[in-house]
């Protein structure tokens, strides 16, 4: 058995729905005043829909059919992480003790840690000491080419454009035509993986190489928006914040240039790549 992806993220949103129905409804019940008359009415007792326990395990009988096909769906393979929250969810929602708050308390931490990146540190690029004029001009170069020369083919739709067509024309095809900016992407956070950075910009380095990777796994999360819908979501949500942040690294980087005193000239293929004013 799987999970209709769709089915599974229309799931979350009704329960986010009704969690956040309850927590409206508690909130209003807790502001009523003194003045206020409240009236009830008798109605009669509920009817409780017996529960069965044929086995004798302590489980209601439908309980241990949920849990059975939890099982099953587990052991198959090439499950998805929207298959994955799916199981959860059920079987959070279905165990008693588990109240709307728990539940959640614990997709919302599920949701939180995909949309986070493993960060570059220090200790993953290649740092050396000199700082001279020229050594930080030959890096600054280098970042420019990176960029140029790694960019993808002249002709290529944005990521956006081709992931709003998919769904448009509901053709998981169109998004084949993101490869070329996935390999984009990958080859210029390769290529900063190997560039020799100047102790002094190790800062800025760091913020760059760190903004190319994570857009890289935006893009490779909008391949599999129809097969495994929960990152792609997620991960289009933060895709916005990710870009900015990937003009906010470029431009640090070479105030940061500016302010050591590199001025670029013709020659320079930094020239090519930024506005120099």
């Amino acid at each position: 058995m799987r999970i209709n992806p769709r089915i599974a993220i229309a799931f979350m949103i009704g329960l986010v729905m009704v969690g956040g129905s309850y927590f409206v409804s508690n909130n209003s019940e807790s502001k009523e005043t003194n003045s206020q008359l409240i009236t009830t009415t008798s109605k009669p007792a509920r009817q409780f829909i017996a529960v069965t326990d044929e086995d004798r395990d302590g489980l209601p009988d439908w309980q241990n059919s949920l849990s059975l096909n939890t099982v099953n769906l587990d052991e198959q393979e090439g499950n998805t992480r929207t298959s994955a929250l799916a199981v959860k969810l059920a079987t959070l929602t279905a165990t008693s003790e588990n109240n709307s708050d728990t539940i959640l308390a614990s997709v919302g931490s599920e949701l939180a840690q995909e949309s986070f990146d493993t960060q570059f540190t220090r200790d993953d690029i290649l740092v050396i000491e000199d700082n001279t004029l020229s050594s930080l001009r030959s890096y600054g170069n280098k970042i420019a080419s990176i960029a140029l020369d790694n960019a993808p083919p002249i002709g290529t739709e944005d990521e956006l454009t081709l992931l709003n067509r998919a769904l448009v024309r509901n053709d998981p095809n169109v998004l084949d035509e993101l490869s070329p900016t996935i390999t984009s992407y990958e080859r210029m956070v390769e290529a900063m993986l190997v560039t020799n950075v100047p102790s002094s910009m190790v800062r800025e380095h760091l913020a760059l190489l760190n903004v190319y990777q994570a857009i890289l796994n935006d893009i490779k999360a909008f391949q599999g928006v129809f097969t495994d819908a929960l990152p792609s979501m997620i991960r289009f949500r933060r895709y916005q914040a990710d870009a900015e942040a990937l003009y906010l690294a470029l431009n640090f980087l070479y105030l940061q240039l500016h302010d050591r005193g590199i001025v670029w000239g013709p020659t320079d293929r930094t020239s090519q790549f930024i506005i120099i004013e």
